[in-house]
């Protein structure tokens, strides 16, 4: 999951002067259907600028569906938290 979201992350959407900084950080929280389907998108920290926000929101979008939920799994989703943040990034 973390491998697919980072690969749908263009960093390049993100403001030239934020990317060179790499101090943005955006966490969003999302819904994984037992289907695998990425849902119910919401921000949970700012980095403060739009299009760092932006590219994190796009990436969650892009990244669906992710694999199914394990068959052995009794819930019918997972409810996650993921860091977008430039200071970890390449």
């Amino acid at each position: 999951m973390k491998r697919r979201i980072q690969q749908n992350w263009l960093q390049n959407t993100i403001d030239p002067n934020v990317r060179t900084a790499r101090m943005a950080k955006t966490t969003m929280e999302f819904t994984i259907g037992r289907d695998g389907t990425i849902k119910d998108i919401r921000m949970v920290q700012s980095s403060g600028n739009m299009s760092m926000d932006n590219s994190g929101q796009r990436a969650l979008l892009a990244s669906s569906p992710l694999p199914a939920l394990p068959s052995d799994y009794s819930g019918s989703y997972v409810r996650v938290t993921f860091d977008f943040d430039l200071s970890q990034s390449r």
